[in-house]
């Protein structure tokens, strides 16, 4: 859009309704800022939640710990019901959106990847393309089909 502030943060890339089980810490890069309590994580400080959208540019990931904005983070994805086993992708990023969904608390946590990762950005869409054929992934309007 011609004249769009370019200090405004606005999502790059389509981004897909998908449900898997995920995992997120907080990046090496700040991980002496923001620690958790013994409840709000494993011992290594992985953090359990629903990757709940998935784009080559980010992520939407619901979690019962708040994670301040702008913290740097490793987000690592798991096939359906194989939360103990190896992940599937792991993902770094940086948090640009933290909302508090309602009174459990839950917070949506926006994930945006490196802009410039294109071996991201490919297995980003494989992984978009292997859901897709399991039938776990829609579009913003509910379609079925890749995104870029």
């Amino acid at each position: 859009m011609a004249g769009a502030d370019p200090g405004v943060i606005v999502r790059r890339a389509k981004r897909f309704d998908v449900v898997l089980p995920a995992s997120i810490c907080v990046g090496e890069e700040h991980a002496d800022l923001v620690r958790f309590g013994p409840r709000a994580g494993d011992r290594s400080g992985w953090i359990e939640g629903d990757l709940i959208d998935l784009g080559t540019a980010g992520a939407g990931f619901m979690s019962t710990t708040f994670i301040p904005r702008g913290a740097k983070v490793v987000l690592r994805l798991f096939d359906l019901g194989n939360r103990d086993g190896d992940p599937i992708l792991e993902l770094k990023g940086t948090l640009v959106r933290v909302v508090m969904t309602d009174r459990r608390p839950a917070y949506l946590l926006g994930i945006g990847f490196d802009q410039d990762n294109t071996p991201v950005h490919e297995e980003v869409l494989n992984l978009i393309n292997r859901v897709e054929g399991a039938g776990i992934v829609a579009d913003d309007d509910g379609n079925s089909e890749r995104g870029g």
